[in-house]
């Protein structure tokens, strides 16, 4: 009874192995590289895009470059209030503006939202901490939505 379920599982796992699967967003992979990098807006959260983004900046062989401006706006908004008056849920809004410049001078726009709630703490140093925490996660997945973009236009 072990022997099959030992094989079944074997099979299973060549099968899987040897599917040629390769991930999607493999920097070697990549046919770009940004050139020219501005942005400005909010630093912290520029400090974290231009972190992800470094990895693009080295020439590759027949690659397409890419210059980049990046506007990043933050706001953090109070959603709801407690009985006191004071805030209960807050909403993080990160809005990153990129403009794409081709090497013929035509300017692609691209709007980047991204939005995260966020309940308040008793200890204003863990709601801080929390508040750090998701600013850079939302950074990550602009700067993943900018090299999507750019590896797929």
């Amino acid at each position: 009874m072990k022997k099959p379920i030992n094989i079944i599982f074997l099979l299973i796992y060549f099968f899987t192995v040897s599917c040629g699967y390769s991930p999607l967003k493999n920097v070697n992979n990549t046919n770009f590289y940004i050139g020219d990098l501005s942005i400005e807006g909010n630093r912290s959260i520029n400090n974290h895009i231009l972190n992800y983004l470094k990895v693009y900046s080295q020439p590759r062989d027949n690659s397409i470059k890419y210059d980049l401006k990046i506007s990043t706006n933050y706001k953090k908004i109070v959603k709801s209030k407690d009985n006191k008056g004071n805030p209960s849920n807050y909403n993080l809004n990160v809005e990153s503006s990129v403009q794409i410049i081709l090497n013929d001078g035509s300017v692609i726009k691209k709007v980047i939202n991204k939005n995260k709630s966020l309940s308040s703490k008793k200890r204003k140093i863990a709601e801080k901490e929390a508040e750090k925490k998701y600013i850079k996660n939302m950074s990550k997945l602009i700067s993943q939505d900018i090299v999507f973009l750019l590896m797929y236009r």
